[in-house]
């Protein structure tokens, strides 16, 4: 007897945009896979699994995502990684975000016994329903984080007024004054209002810009974009966000 597909599983990540997201798919128990007479093949972000004609199928499949990637870590939605996310795509739908599946509270979870987190690969585990004959298409989708982007200002010229421009007009930017860096050097910080999504080839061009008699002087028609290197911060009256740190010199 021939073999067809009982799972398609396609796989995307925002952060990513249209590149293929570096994560790979297996069997969760590749035991008991093989004794259902299942195969698994991955081409790109698409997770096929097929099986006998004819033969039983299982009412779900249990799948494990792999991270090809430890970035994925760092800009993926959703979960704080004390625990290996265990989620369920039920047959009531066809596409799902990925954020939108994990329990209320999931940040405080500690990890469950028998299966700590390995941040060098598990991205999550899944359950997903299978219809009584066919084929099931489904798709996953990862929201990537949005972070404040901060740039700090140092050098000769970094002091005055001094403002970051979007040609877009959908970004603006905050002067949050003088802070200090480790060594005694003072920056001038300038930070996005609102958290940017984070991209692996980041659309903003961001100008640094001082007035001048004769109309905006550009000092750097193009800021360099803001990293991966995520880190918490806390201000009164705000909910806690990420930012990234932009280090720029003005000579």
């Amino acid at each position: 007897m021939g073999y067809a597909p009982i799972l398609r599983l396609t796989l995307a990540h925002d952060y990513y945009d249209d590149a293929l997201p570096p994560i790979a798919a297996a069997p969760t128990e590749p035991a008991g896979f093989a004794r259902a007479g299942l195969l698994l093949r991955q081409s790109g972000g698409v997770v096929t699994v097929i099986a006998e004609e004819g033969a039983a199928r299982p009412e779900a499949l249990q799948l494990t995502l792999l991270a090809a990637s430890p970035d994925l870590f760092a800009v993926t939605e959703g979960a704080d990684w004390r625990a290996v996310p265990h989620v369920t795509l039920g047959a009531q739908a066809e596409d799902y975000r990925f954020a939108a599946l994990l329990p209320t509270g999931f940040a405080g979870l500690a990890p469950p016994p028998g299966e700590p987190q390995d941040r060098a690969r598990l991205l999550a585990r899944l359950t997903i329903a299978l219809p009584a004959e066919g084929a099931r298409d489904v798709s996953l989708a990862f929201d990537a984080v949005a972070a404040l982007w901060a740039y700090h200002l140092t050098g000769a010229r970094s002091d005055g007024d001094l403002q970051i421009v979007d040609a877009l007009g959908a970004v603006a930017f905050d002067d949050l004054g003088l802070h200090p860096l480790p060594g005694g050097t003072r920056a001038k910080v300038l930070r996005s209002a609102a958290p940017v999504p984070a991209r692996a080839r980041p659309s903003q061009r961001f100008a640094l810009q001082r007035p001048s008699p004769f109309g905006p002087e550009t000092l750097i028609p193009v800021l360099p974009a803001a990293g991966i290197q995520f880190k918490p911060v806390t201000e009164p009256g705000a909910a806690a966000r990420l930012q990234s740190d932009i280090y720029v010199t003005l000579w």
